[in-house]
């Protein structure tokens, strides 16, 4: 007889499979016979499709990225203001309108066209209306950049010239803008989050919102950083920390139940990256 350990790990191994069979046969089955991604929602019930299986299988049931998603849930009111850098098709631009209500404000970037477009019919469909959705990236200053997308990885689309791990489908130029400058000519002089998930040019985007930041005019920063990311933008992850150090803003971890975990005097090794929080000093 197999020890009792053995056969819970084979039936875990079993169920692990057999559901992702079920989550490839949704996708395919649904692409084939409706020419369209299958519906999914999160756990608000607000509805949404990925663009690529990878998306699919990633954002099924909606943020997986709980931790942050309840940290957000908790900590932010109706009538804040949010700029969500890097929106990709709506995941995080979706919960936050609700979080700040009818009196707050979204601000999504998102400078890829057809991840563009997934992001304004998913506000529609969900009938939002208190999020603005600008075409630019987010950087240091005004200009132009090259922005490689990927078809089946819309979620590593980066203005890094090269990525190993990722041949791009299709090189766009986009316009480039800094949060000091965006915040100026819309008129926000309080921001209660800044979220930022760039692929590894997140240390960019904080350049170009100095201002906000040393003026302590930005409440919280959640950001994602990793090693492969940093690495094909020519950045030192533990840049990121210390500039914002610099600025006396502690960053912290996050944990799976949406509560501040330590503060880092240094990044963890995190290869594919990882979320953290900041916050002004007191």
């Amino acid at each position: 007889m197999l020890p009792k350990n053995l056969l819970t790990r084979g039936s875990r191994r079993i169920a692990c499979e057999f559901q992702a069979l079920k989550v490839a046969a949704a996708w395919h089955t649904t692409r084939l016979l409706l020419g369209r991604a299958p519906w999914s929602q999160n756990r608000f019930k607000q509805r949404y499709q990925a663009m690529c299986f990878a998306d699919y299988k990633h954002l099924k049931n909606g943020n997986p990225e709980t931790g942050e998603s309840l940290w957000m849930e908790a900590h932010l009111r109706p009538g804040n203001v949010v700029l969500d850098v890097g929106a990709n098709h709506g995941i995080v631009s979706l919960e936050c309108a609700r979080f700040v209500g009818s009196t707050g404000r979204v601000h999504a970037f998102e400078p890829a066209p057809a991840t563009r477009n997934y992001l304004i019919r998913h506000l529609k469909i969900n009938n939002v209306d208190n999020v603005s959705v600008f075409r630019v990236a987010v950087g240091e200053g005004t200009g132009r950049a090259r922005l490689r997308v990927y078809e089946e990885a819309t979620g590593a689309a980066t203005l890094s010239e090269t990525d190993p791990d990722y041949e791009a489908d299709e090189v766009i130029e986009v316009e480039t803008i800094s949060l000091d400058q965006h915040c100026r000519a819309h008129g926000i002089s309080a921001v209660d989050l800044l979220k930022i998930d760039i692929e590894g040019h997140e240390l960019f985007a904080l350049r170009g919102a100095e201002g906000l930041l040393a003026n302590k005019n930005v409440a919280a920063v959640m950001f994602e950083i990793g090693e492969r990311t940093c690495r094909n933008a020519n950045v030192d992850p533990q840049h990121v920390l210390d500039y914002l150090e610099n600025l006396d803003y502690k960053v912290h971890s996050i944990k799976p139940e949406g509560e501040v975990g330590e503060r880092l005097s240094k990044f963890p090794v995190t290869y594919y990256g990882q979320n953290f929080l900041a916050f002004p000093g007191r």
